[in-house]
C-alpha cells in the first residue's frame, strides 16, 4: 500500500510516445523554449483532474463510494453537502490548482496536503490525523489521473506545438 502522507502528483513525461519525446528533444536542442507547451499541458491536466472531482469516477470507471453515515451526519451538521465527496471546504481542490506548474522540462499537477494520498489510494488513517479520522478506513477515491480524452488533448497540444515550431518555425 502506498504511503498515506506527503506530496502526490502526476507528471507529463511522454514515455509512451517516443516520437513526441524525440521531436521535443530536437526542439530543445535547437534552443526552442518548451515551457509554453508544458504550460498548456499542465492546464489540460488540471482541468481533467478538476473534472474527476465533478464526475466522482475513478480511472477504472467506477463511481466513488459515498461517504459513511457518521461522516455524512458531521457534514450535514456543519452545513455541508454529504454528496459532495472529497469536498468539505474546497482545500483539496484548491491545493491542486496551487500545485500546478510547468517548466521547459515538465508539466506537473499535484498537492502537498497530507490527506490527499489516502483519499486517492485509500487505506487506514494513521494516529497523526484529526482524532475523528484516526483509525478509520478510507476507500479509494482516485481523483489524480488523466482520462483518455485528456491524454488525447495533451498529445494534440504537443503535436500542434511541434508543428508550429518545426514546420512553421
Amino acid at each position: 500500500m502506498p504511503d498515506t502522507q506527503g506530496q502526490i502528483a502526476i507528471r507529463a513525461n511522454f514515455k509512451g510516445l517516443p516520437k513526441i519525446r524525440k521531436m521535443l528533444k530536437v526542439l530543445a536542442d535547437k534552443g526552442i523554449d518548451l515551457q509554453p507547451a508544458m504550460e498548456t499541458v499542465s492546464s489540460i491536466m488540471e482541468a481533467a483532474i478538476m473534472g474527476n472531482f465533478d464526475a466522482k469516477v475513478s480511472s477504472r470507471g467506477g463511481k466513488w463510494k459515498p461517504v459513511r453515515d457518521w461522516y455524512a451526519e458531521q457534514k450535514r451538521e456543519a452545513g455541508r453537502d454529504p454528496g459532495n465527496i472529497l469536498v468539505y471546504d474546497g482545500q483539496l481542490r484548491q491545493s491542486l490548482s496551487q500545485g500546478t506548474s510547468a517548466t521547459s522540462q515538465k508539466a506537473v499537477v499535484g498537492t502537498n496536503l497530507a490527506y490527499a494520498r489516502i483519499h486517492n489510494f485509500g487505506g487506514t488513517v494513521g494516529a497523526g490525523a484529526l482524532p475523528r479520522f484516526a483509525g478509520k478506513t478510507i476507500p479509494r477515491r482516485e481523483f489524480l489521473f488523466l482520462t483518455p480524452d485528456a491524454k488525447r488533448q495533451i498529445k494534440l497540444a504537443i503535436m500542434d506545438f511541434i508543428m508550429k515550431n518545426i514546420v512553421l518555425g
